[in-house]
Order: C-alpha cells, then structure tokens, then sequence
C-alpha cells in the first residue's frame, strides 16, 4: 500500500531532496499576498543555496536584507527588474556555486545568466538590490567537517539540578517563548531568554550557561567559553546566522525595549560567588535572585556595579 511520510521544512530526508536533483526551491509568500499574486514582484528576492552534495542542494528564500548573508554559503539575488546576481561566500563549496547558477533559471527569468559576484567583489548595484551594506556572519568555519555543528537545548530547572533537552534539526520556529534556550556552538555558549520567561534576573539566567558548561565532556569551562544571554527581538547576527532563513519578523509583534546583552565569564568559579555576594548586598534576602516574573530585564551594568572584575560586559552585535 502507500506509505505518506510526514516532513517538515529543514528536515528533509536525503530520498526526498533527492528527487529534486538539487532543485528545491523554498519560496516566501508575504502575508496578505494571494500565491497567485507572487508573480509580480516589487521587491528584491535573496535565496540561500545550501549544500555540500549537489542532489541534496536547497535553495531557500530569505529576507533581502545584507544582514542575511553568510559567508559560508552562496546567495542568488533577483533585483524587480529581472537582474540576476549570484554571490558566493568564501566558504561556499563548488557545488553550492554551481547551484546557484542553476536555480536563477527556476526562479529568475528564463534565459537570463546571472552576474556572478565572489565575496568581496561586490558592486555598488548589488548593495544597493539588496537594501545597503551591513554586517553579517563571517565565520566560514560555521558548517565545516572539522568542527561541530551547533546545537540548540531547551533549559529546566528542577530544583537547585539543570536539565537540558536537545532539540535536532532545529529552526526559529523551536525558540519557545516562555523558556530559555541553550545554543552551543562549540566556541561559544549563547542564552536566549524569551519574552514569556519567568524570571530575566542576569545572574541566574547567567548560571544555566555556567551549570551547563560544569557537565561539559569536551573539557570547557566557563573561564573558556564566553557566555552570551540574548533577549527575544534583540538577537545578534552571531546568534541568528545559526538559524536557516532567520527573519526579525517572524513573531510579527513588538520588540523588547532592552538591549541584547553580552556576559562573557573571564574569572575563575569564584566569578559566580562575587555575583550572588552583590545581588545579596542588593536584596537582602537571599543569595540568588528570585524566580518571580519580571516585567523586563534589568540593566547588568546597574545590578552589578560592585563586582566589575567578575563580567565583561558587551552589547551584543545587532
């Protein structure tokens, strides 16, 4: 009989991309716009080409944003007039340019070749297709054999004990709002606190990643690896760039009012004593602050002013 297997986006099987000999093609329909209308188009269209093995290639839309580049992969931009231009990361494989090229034949006009860029060479009309220069991820070591992928962990607490639970082939669509969620990119240890959490006190969003990093097999520790927290709505691109398709969009309602926040943990195990000594000095009550809800998160620099040695404190990049 017939066997129905359910995919969803970003996890495809091997057998299925295969099917499509390297020609998936994930596109973007705005909201309010009918499928039928996305013939026309008004704006610019970016597509990330994804992919080590050319029949296992996809191609997805994203936003046209410079922000959305990576140099780890190829792009293939369409300006409202037609022109093609295919970019390609210093980091991108061969097969991943050659795709690139390929797919402006199914999604652009047909028989059109598109201008090809390499990073760096960029002209003044792709920048400016593409909404202006800006930063975005440069780290080609991102999707390298040599080193591991990044993985994405949901945070518990049960009592004083940590639990974690690995979430595989993870989107945006995994970030929970009323959790905090734990991205491991090998170098770094980021902590995305969302909206709906219970509690944005930093000191003990800053002891998941400390707790987490106790247990560490590979041998980290918290005097090596830097711990970001991140708030909803302020991700940096070293966070986002981690996340296919990423768009600021994507909850469609209004950003926090706080700054993203960067803890990186330079002392010795010492550094998290130093904190619960001042938040006591603060509170009075207890060491660590408590769990109850906060309307939103407080300043670091204002709730540890007494122990500047123990962080170094920065704005994460937006």
């Amino acid at each position: 009989g017939i066997v129905q297997v359910r995919l969803s986006q970003g996890s495809e099987t091997d057998h299925f991309l295969n099917i499509f000999k390297g020609q998936l093609a994930i596109l973007m329909v705005p909201p309010g716009r009918r499928r039928s209308q996305s013939s026309t188009q008004a704006e610019s269209r970016l597509f990330l080409v994804k992919g080590k093995i050319p029949l296992r290639i996809v191609t997805e839309q994203v936003s046209c944003r410079a922000a959305s580049l990576n140099s780890s992969h190829a792009f293939l931009l369409i300006t409202p007039k037609g022109t093609t231009m295919a970019w390609a990361g210093k980091g991108s494989s061969q097969a991943e340019r050659r795709a690139a090229v390929g797919i402006a034949r199914v999604v652009g006009q047909k028989g059109k070749e598109p201008q090809r860029l390499l990073e760096g060479e960029e002209t003044q009309h792709f920048w400016q297709a593409i909404g202006g220069r800006a930063s975005y991820s440069t780290d080609v070591q991102l999707e390298t054999p040599s080193k591991p992928l990044a993985r994405l962990f949901v945070c518990c607490i049960l009592g004083e004990r940590l639990t974690t639970e690995e979430i595989f082939h993870f989107s945006q669509a995994d970030l929970f709002e009323k959790d905090i969620m734990l991205l491991d990119t090998s170098t770094q240890i980021f902590l995305w606190v969302g909206k709906q959490y219970e509690t944005t006190q930093s000191i003990h969003i800053l002891k998941i990643g400390i707790d987490f990093l106790d247990t560490d097999q590979q041998g980290r520790t918290s005097d090596t690896v830097p711990i970001t927290i991140v708030y909803q709505h302020n991700e940096p691109v070293t966070f986002s760039s981690h996340f296919t398709g990423w768009s600021d969009r994507f909850w469609d309602e209004e950003p926090l009012s706080v700054a993203t926040e960067e803890a990186r943990v330079v002392g010795k195990r010492d550094s998290l004593a130093s904190l619960e000594s001042a938040a006591a000095g603060t509170d009075g009550d207890s060491a660590m602050p408590s769990m109850s809800a906060s309307p939103e998160p407080p300043a670091l620099e204002t709730q540890l002013e007494e122990t500047p040695s123990a962080l170094n404190l920065a704005a994460a990049d937006d």
